[in-house]
């Protein structure tokens, strides 16, 4: 395995892709680029490879439709091995299942956007995160030790482990959907399609409510013919 370093695009992006996008098994994506954010500087290693040093910044994907239009959307990375292009690619889409997928379920259900827009250092965390339950081969899940680790500002990789944590302990149900966006030729890419709320329940009055209520009506026709005139 050589080592490679890739260009931004192998970070991250922090917006979940709309329901209603991506509803096709095969979609063809363009990468927008990473919007001139600075992001920061991080490199990953498996085993002793160094498999990606790049920038960790927010990109910009559009499914490309018919016709020309676009739906803009954001991605994450799960292949550092794997650099990105401008250029229109088809990607095939597939539910992401599994131990994994409920893990980067629980990640995002605990720990993604927890602001209207995040800094550097959480996108940075974030994608951190997401590689490393991606990418960890037995062991723990610590984004600093492993088969799979980074090494950048102290700051990313307490984060990043903090949302670890959090997934990892995450025993509720999900709110988020994730999705798998695999190209032999390019990175792969997870999004993640947030779940309606459910509707409020209507309680059904049990049994014994009917008949306390059924009594008290009873009580009242009986109160009511006695008041009737003879």
């Amino acid at each position: 395995m050589n080592t490679r370093l890739l260009p931004a695009a192998a970070a991250l992006a922090l917006m979940s892709i709309g329901p209603s996008a991506l509803a096709a098994t095969d979609v063809s994506l363009a990468w927008n680029g990473n919007a001139a954010k600075t992001g920061v500087q991080l490199n990953a290693f498996d085993g002793n490879t160094k498999v990606f040093g790049g920038l960790a910044t927010e990109l910009s994907y559009s499914e490309v439709l018919t016709g020309g239009a676009r739906d803009s959307f954001a991605a994450f990375c799960i292949e550092p091995l794997q650099s990105n292009t401008k250029l229109t690619a088809t990607y095939s889409k597939s539910e992401f299942t599994g131990e994994t997928g409920s893990l980067l379920a629980a990640l995002y259900t605990t720990s993604y956007k927890t602001s209207a827009t995040w800094g550097n250092t959480e996108q940075a965390a974030f994608q951190v995160a997401v590689w490393e339950l991606t990418q960890q081969t037995g062991g723990l899940y610590d984004a600093g030790t492993g088969s799979f680790r980074v090494a950048g500002a102290d700051s990313v990789v307490t984060l990043a482990n903090s949302f670890l944590a959090s997934a990892t302990a995450f025993t509720g149900t999900s709110t988020y959907a994730i999705y798998k966006l695999t190209n032999s030729t390019y990175q792969d890419l997870i999004t993640a399609t947030k779940l309606d709320v459910p509707n409020t329940v209507v309680q059904v009055p049990e049994p014994q409510t009917y008949a306390m209520l059924l009594a008290g009506l009873g009580i009242v026709a009986f109160n009511a013919r006695r008041r009737l005139p003879r």
